[in-house]
């Protein structure tokens, strides 16, 4: 038997399965005569003829099987006459979708080589996810051996090259000509990134020296490394770190050729520091923070067109209408919202800002004011909405982020008065979004707490509060109604790095704390963190029966990395909470090098992992969802070629979410991560918490546990508990937006001169 079959005409014998895209077909071999097997995502219909290519399966009960990496029909689409266009296209899309492209489309096959979206959407029955589910079925029967020829000596998979033409609009002469120029292009690929594309030009180079010093190489790790830092947290780098950075990766470099390229290319700029240092950055990242920063002092020096008259006699009357009073700390506070047109109100767990805002909403309502509180996560604009009885929406379904609805200086948000939660989540392309999308009068009202887990890549807040320039404000007062908690009072001390006095941090112990008992540790054995889980399981099955599912969350720290991950835990939690039932329909989700898959089962909770503009609600209206979104899956849907996931997501609303068996962006949402969780609240919280020496810090356990508003469960040992209380996590971030907030409200100076 062949290791390999390249590009062999075969004709299909027999189609013995199919199921959700995946394929078990016999073909006859038209040179040999030989009929072997293909398995794999294709599609192929008995007694038609097809190109196939694939890889010997090595499995002795299957003798002469392969895997398919490409199964293209051998089809003249030049000389296609009007039977055969009804005959293909009847093959790769359902009935009634082919019927109304031959009636309305004039030239069919036109449209699919051209990849024209625009014009298959026109097609009733076809929406965009359909549209390029059609186009990339149609490109993967069209010959694109040229392509593969070219990109041979880069080693890339079928399915990569795919993507390739894909990226290229199905042009393989474009495709071709642009990666023979640049190999580093195929970074844009989605999917690729710099270290795919990296490791596809080495390879083809033969790891030679040449090749490793090649300056398009050196060009695209240098784009590739400020990807990173701001994904990290940082806009800009000096120096000494660019220099230490590249001779890590590359090796030693002509390192004045290098700066020639920082000083002449249109992607870089260099920013003198008042310390006269120099601040490397992309132009793109000084645009952003500068942009941002001009509109945050804009803000501040604009009039406030929103006062608020008499504001200690207005407290007055929201404190009789509540029927409990407002400590000092939150009327200075409120002061300060009602006296600013911008402002941040910081606050530790239990020092009131909900009750506080709660008092500024309504008074605003009250006056005529149109307000709207939004917040990154669906579960946290939810809360909100419930603890304010004021309209709340998440942040990108706020802006309506990344679609072409998106909202912007054009096209302003309608609302006087937008108050921001959770600030320290958002990060500066969102905020910067978010101050374009409000109109030149309104008003913005941001609270956080800052020593929450800081927003991944480039956040806000701590250049906010440092910069000064902002009219800020403290909560420090625990409120008399949260002392009984546990869960605040124990969460301030956490948050500084240890743990409440009358704490007995103790092997084999379990005890719960506070007036209501509403916090409880559970202190395992320092060697029994693999059956930390099991514990963890317990609390869950408990939690389900007093609170309910759609109330009860575990958080851990990891995702895929052993029993304690959210993949483990969400595997065991769906048998306790909806176990299989043969009314309930279910979905098998696969991922991972390992084809680890799980269970999506009507009924589920769930949580998407990937932001996705193209979702429509159940109408067919645009409703995008976005990484963190959680919800309930009520059922599944299929029309004969697609499945449907019918999700009411938390806060948004009802969605139809298109899904295939490798598409993992829906989740089980049983466990989720701890930075996942940020900005919710949920009456009852298991927290797992084994050792692990790079996530766990003081930052990540004072957000865990102050997720949970009526019980939180901390399951841990006594060696993790004190090793992540003295772990600070705190970024020292290298960004230039709070230089720019204090340079523009002085006036001393402008992006144009780097200074």
């Amino acid at each position: 038997m062949q290791d390999r079959l390249e590009d062999v005409l075969a004709i299909c014998t027999r189609v013995l399965f199919y199921k959700n895209g995946f394929t078990i077909a016999k073909f006859k071999l038209a040179e040999s005569g030989k009929e072997v097997s293909f398995k794999g995502n294709y599609y192929a219909i008995q007694d038609v003829k097809y190109y196939i290519s694939g890889k010997d399966s090595q499995d002795p009960k299957y003798p002469d099987t392969y895997w398919a990496d490409v199964v293209r029909r051998d089809i003249d689409f030049s000389n296609m006459d009007k039977q055969g266009v009804s005959d293909y296209l009847h093959s790769i899309v359902a009935e009634s979708i082919a019927d109304a492209m031959i009636e309305q489309l004039d030239d069919p096959i036109k449209v699919l080589n051209d990849g024209d979206v625009e014009a298959l959407t026109a097609v009733k029955g076809v929406g965009e996810f359909r549209a390029n589910s059609i186009l990339e079925t149609h490109m993967s029967q069209v010959d694109i051996s040229p392509l593969i020829t070219a990109l041979k000596p880069f080693k890339l998979t079928n399915k990569s090259i795919y993507k390739v033409l894909e990226h290229y609009n199905n042009s393989i002469d474009l495709a071709i000509k642009e990666i023979k120029d640049n190999p580093y292009k195929l970074s844009d690929v989605p999917g690729f990134g710099f270290m795919k594309a990296d490791s596809a030009f080495l390879s083809s180079e033969n790891y030679s020296q040449s090749a490793m010093k090649d300056k398009r190489r050196i060009k695209a790790y240098v784009k590739y490394l400020f990807e990173e830092e701001f994904f990290n947290g940082n806009t800009w780098i000096n120096g000494m770190q660019l220099q230490e950075k590249v001779k890590k990766y590359i090796g030693e470099v002509d390192w004045e050729d290098l700066m020639n390229h920082i000083n002449t290319s249109d992607e870089y700029m260099i920013i003198k520091g008042r310390n006269g240092s120099n601040r490397i950055t992309t132009k793109e990242n000084a645009s952003l923070e500068y942009d941002t920063a001009n509109m945050l002092v804009e803000r501040v020096q604009s009039e406030n067109n929103f006062k608020i008259l008499n504001i200690d006699s207005t407290i007055e009357k929201v404190e009789k209408r509540q029927g409990f009073d407002f400590n000092d700390d939150q009327k200075d506070a409120m002061r300060l919202v009602f006296d600013s047109n911008i402002s941040l109100i910081q606050g530790l767990a239990g020092s009131g800002k909900t009750t506080m805002m709660n008092g500024i909403i309504n008074t605003y309502r009250d006056n005529g004011y149109s307000v709207i509180s939004t917040a990154l996560s669906g579960k946290a604009s939810d809360n909100i909405m419930r603890a304010t009885s004021n309209q709340a929406k998440t942040l990108h379904s706020l802006l309506m982020y990344g679609t072409p609805q998106q909202f912007n200086l054009q096209k302003p948000l309608e609302y006087d008065i937008i108050v921001l939660e959770e600030l320290s989540m958002v990060d500066l392309r969102i905020f910067n979004a978010l101050l374009k999308a409000m109109k030149p009068k309104s008003k913005l009202i941001m609270l956080g707490d800052s020593k929450q887990l800081e927003s991944i890549s480039v956040g806000v807040m701590n250049s906010i509060i440092y910069s000064n320039i902002i009219p800020s404000f403290t909560l420090t007062k625990i409120q008399r109604q949260a002392q009984g908690s546990a869960i605040i009072t124990h969460s301030v001390p956490i948050r500084e790095g240890y743990l409440n006095e009358d704490v007995t941090v103790k092997s084999n112990t379990n005890k719960r704390y506070g007036e209501y008992q509403d916090l409880e540790y559970v202190f395992l054995n320092n060697n029994a963190e693999e059956s930390m889980y099991k514990y963890t399981l317990k609390r869950f099955k408990d939690s389900i029966e007093m609170y309910g599912v759609e109330n009860t969350q575990i958080l851990s720290a990891t995702k895929n990395s052993g029993k304690n991950s959210t993949y483990h835990l969400n595997t065991v939690a769906q048998m306790i909470a909806n176990p299989s039932n043969e009314n309930l329909k279910e979905f098998k989700i696969t991922f991972g090098k390992d084809n680890e898959h799980y269970i999506l089962r009507e009924g589920d909770r769930i949580i998407n992992t990937k932001n996705d503009r193209k979702i429509s609600d159940v109408d067919g209206n645009p409703m995008p969802i976005y990484n963190g979104n959680t919800g309930k899956l009520l059922r599944i849907e299929d029309d004969g070629k697609d499945s449907f996931l019918i999700i009411e997501m938390d806060g948004i609303g009802t969605v139809s979410v298109p899904v295939n068996e490798k598409d993992n962006k829906i989740q089980l949402g049983y466990a989720i991560t701890i930075h996942k969780s940020q900005g919710s609240t949920i009456k009852s919280v298991i927290v797992s918490l084994p050792f692990h020496y790079m996530l766990n810090s003081r930052q990540l356990l004072y957000t865990a546990i102050t997720r949970a508003s009526d019980y939180c469960c901390l399951i841990t040992t006594p060696k993790t508990i004190t090793s992540t209380l003295k772990k600070d996590a705190s970024k020292t971030e290298q960004v230039n937006l709070g230089y720019f907030i204090d340079m523009i409200y002085n006036k001393e100076g402008n992006l144009e001169n780097g200074e």
